[in-house]
């Protein structure tokens, strides 16, 4: 075929992604140089696990979108007041003929 194989390969014990807990989170961690720079294998794993905190913490935050739905609803109530009296206009300068 031109696009792809026919046959698919299947190769035991190859379990690349376990099932998640109910519960938990994801997260990426990096740890620079610098920060890990002196330190030992105990002080490596606490940075790690620092990190590993901070990032859930911030992932289980709620982010505020009261503004964001404040401008939707004023675009649509500005939408609807000018659905309402089409003979407000505000005159351009498209009105003139000359």
């Amino acid at each position: 075929t031109l696009l792809g194989t026919d046959h698919v390969y299947v190769i035991p014990g190859d379990k690349t992604k376990k099932p998640a807990k109910p519960g938990t989170i994801d997260v990426e961690v990096t740890l620079t140089p610098e920060e890990m720079e002196g330190l030992d294998d105990a002080g490596i794993k606490a940075l790690y696990e620092e990190k590993v905190a901070e990032a859930r913490r911030a992932a289980n935050t709620r982010e505020d979108f009261s503004s964001l739905v404040a401008e939707n609803a004023a675009k649509q109530k500005r939408k609807a007041a000018a659905k309402q009296d089409p003979l407000k206009k505000q005159k351009t300068g498209k009105d003139f003929k000359f």
